[in-house]
């Protein structure tokens, strides 16, 4: 048999503005444990847990940096000190995720709806497969927070529309034939 990586490519190819975002295959371990999170009958993903599972997904890291920052009381007010009358500060972490397709995106100026929408379909591909993330990705359904409705008749162009570069090549080619 030929070596698999000859002829399989296990990475995820998504076009946003022009441009195709390269999302890196997990390894063995990372996989199963979404594959695990999907399979879960009451698994409920917070907005947090998603956030953490694209930044995985995407290879950023944090980059901390410690900054002195004031604090502020319910009302939005910086809390003052009884003592000394000035405003109470305190140390907190003021640093980045980067690195990775994030920080590309990022340094690209992709819409975080954008990131979002990516990140949540590369989930869908490695936790669940190619076919719910691409309808995930065709039409937003499901996503809380982007496009709750299919998409309008109008937009629907027949054309090429899979998220796989040698998908769409394909397609094309058969839609110049016809």
């Amino acid at each position: 048999m030929r070596d698999l990586r000859e002829f399989h490519d296990p990475d995820l190819y998504l076009p946003i503005g022009g441009k195709t975002y390269r999302i890196t295959s997990p390894n063995a371990e990372d996989g199963l444990r979404l594959r695990a999170l999907f399979a879960e009958p009451d698994a409920k993903f917070t907005d947090d847990d998603q956030v953490a599972e694209i930044k995985r997904l995407f290879g950023a890291t944090r980059e901390p940096r410690m900054a002195e920052v004031y604090v502020y009381d319910a009302a939005g007010e910086p809390v003052i000190d009884s003592q000394t009358g000035l405003p109470v500060t305190e140390i907190k972490d003021v640093g980045n995720w980067v690195g990775g397709v994030w920080q590309e995106m990022n340094d690209d100026g992709i819409s975080w709806r954008e990131i979002m929408h990516a990140g949540t379909t590369a989930m869908l591909h490695y936790g669940q497969g190619a076919t719910l993330a691409e309808i995930f990705w065709e039409t937003g359904m499901g996503d809380m927070e982007g496009n709750r409705l299919p998409p309008a008749p109008e937009t629907m162009t027949g054309g090429p529309r899979s998220s796989s570069p040698k998908k769409r090549k394909a397609a094309k080619r058969t839609q110049r034939r016809k």
